[in-house]
């Protein structure tokens, strides 16, 4: 039984470590306004939404992702993440 709770004990640790953080800021292009609550979704299900000042960070596992950046009145813009770059900057929407 004590082997059990180890082995799951360190299979959880093991996906702690590979995580990264994933971080950007999205602004309006016309007005260069942050925009609260803007949806990032990846293709793998996952996402979040921008904070009140437009920031957003998620953590995803190592890798690249694609996803797309959306708002409603907006244009969606298609993104690419590799988490060995995992500061995105700032992202433009356009309306």
């Amino acid at each position: 039984m004590n082997k059990i709770v180890l082995l799951s004990f360190i299979l959880i640790q093991a996906q702690i470590v590979a995580q990264v953080t994933v971080s950007g800021k999205i602004i309006d292009e016309e007005s260069n306004l942050p925009m609260i609550g803007t949806q990032i979704i990846l293709d793998t299900g996952g996402g979040t939404v921008t904070d009140k000042n437009g920031d957003f960070s998620l953590n995803i596992n190592k890798g690249s992702y694609s996803g797309v950046v959306t708002y409603l009145g907006y244009e969606q813009k298609k993104i690419t993440i590799n988490t060995q770059h995992p500061d995105l900057g700032t992202i433009l929407l356009h309306p």
